[in-house]
């Protein structure tokens, strides 16, 4: 039990990066093995001691997932897996996460994501963008269709947001957000 809640600090406070992406947040047996021990917020926590955007996107399917594991961390593998299909052709990491929860959490739950997992709201979360007020129409335009607008009913703006680099399944996207005056 201790090591479950101390490894993962010590590994960051020493800045042994490679270990605690390994060993702990990329590691299906560790993640499944955590959640039993420890409480699924003490899982969540190891995320905040990593930068990185796989992380991220790891952090988010277990959050996602929290009313699906819930106290049976036999639901893990196949709520991170099918969450996670959109990001293994962009990031090693998870693929490796994903292919170990395909080969080792099958011997705890026998169903297996082929498919993208859960496409509602509580899919893969790409990013998220905030608005003021309360859009009433929207748009999306360009020849790359990489520009939405926003429009406000109440307001005479126009918030336009620029999606400047889109990468292969939208892991890397940074928006841009301009208020027009019309």
């Amino acid at each position: 039990m201790r090591k479950f809640r101390h490894l993962p600090l010590h590994l960051a406070a020493a800045e042994r990066t490679t270990n605690l992406n390994d060993d702990v947040l990329y590691n299906y047996s560790w993640l499944y093995h955590k959640c039993r021990a420890c409480s699924f917020d003490e899982l969540l926590q190891d995320f905040t001691l990593s930068q990185s955007e796989d992380a991220r996107f790891v952090e988010q399917a277990l959050r996602a997932s929290r009313l699906h594991i819930g106290a049976s961390a036999e639901n893990l593998a196949p709520e991170l897996a099918g969450r996670l299909l959109p990001f293994i052709g962009v990031s090693p990491s998870i693929r490796r996460l994903v292919t170990e929860c395909d080969r080792s959490g099958v011997q705890r739950c026998a169903l297996v994501p082929n498919f993208r997992y859960r496409q509602t709201t509580a899919g893969a979360h790409r990013g998220t963008i905030v608005v003021d007020g309360r859009p009433t129409s929207y748009a999306v335009v360009g020849e790359d269709r990489r520009l939405l607008l926003i429009k406000d009913a109440a307001s005479t703006s126009i918030q336009v947001v620029s999606f400047e680099h889109l990468y292969f399944a939208g892991c890397k996207q940074h928006t841009t957000i301009h208020n027009l005056q019309y």
